[in-house]
């Protein structure tokens, strides 16, 4: 499988996408000057970004509705909300897909949720070193995706599936969805339920 296109085409043919808020635009640019988002490689980045997003048609899968555009900080949002005990009240089986070998049983006590799998996967470069299986692995989530793909089999049918895999984990939201389950895309919001701050932005907290 060739990486780049793959989550490229999941990205682009979710039902919501999350992408970078006024905020975020507005610490890149010189509001001193006329700006076009050129001074920098992230400013760059955000330009790119923009003018895909306003091409998301020719980005898309043919004959799929338009996606829904939200913060891709919403994953933190609904935490500093407090909104997950709603979203996962009653919701039935729940299959867990991360590199967290406690997450699972984390989510039953916290949430009350019914654990239907728990597939645990290579840790990415942000959360490997907060995560002590990861000095022992020698295979890369991209190097094994086929068969944690043939892993998922059909467990995501009738069920929500929740992942945080890093940047192939676009793939495995979109396989869950092709085979029937509500694929959420949590990321590093794991991380802070486990109490690893891998992220600054993670000290909910505090705010």
């Amino acid at each position: 499988m060739r990486l780049a296109p793959a989550v490229a085409r999941a990205i682009w043919d979710a039902d919501c996408i999350g992408i970078p808020t006024v905020a975020r635009l507005l610490r890149e640019l010189r509001l001193e000057a006329a700006d076009a988002l050129v001074h920098s490689l992230t400013g760059r980045g955000l330009r790119s970004l923009l003018y895909c997003a306003e091409r998301f048609s020719d980005l898309r899968s043919p004959g799929l509705p338009a996606p829904i555009f939200t913060s891709c900080h919403l994953h933190q949002d609904l935490a500093i909300w407090n909104c997950y005990e709603e979203l996962l009240d009653d919701v039935g089986d729940v299959v867990f897909i991360s590199c967290h070998p406690g997450l699972a049983d984390l989510m039953g006590t916290r949430f009350g949720v019914r654990v239907a799998a728990s597939l645990i996967l290579p840790p990415d470069r942000v959360s490997g070193p907060f995560v002590a299986k990861a000095a022992s692995e020698s295979i890369m989530l991209p190097e094994m995706l086929d068969s944690v793909i043939e892993r998922i089999g059909d467990l995501p049918r009738g069920r929500l599936v929740l992942i945080g895999a890093g940047y192939p984990g676009k793939i495995l939201v979109s396989i869950a969805r092709e085979r029937g389950g509500i694929a959420l895309d949590l990321g590093s919001i794991f991380d802070y339920w486990l109490g690893l701050r891998t992220r600054s932005y993670l000290d909910i907290d505090s705010g």
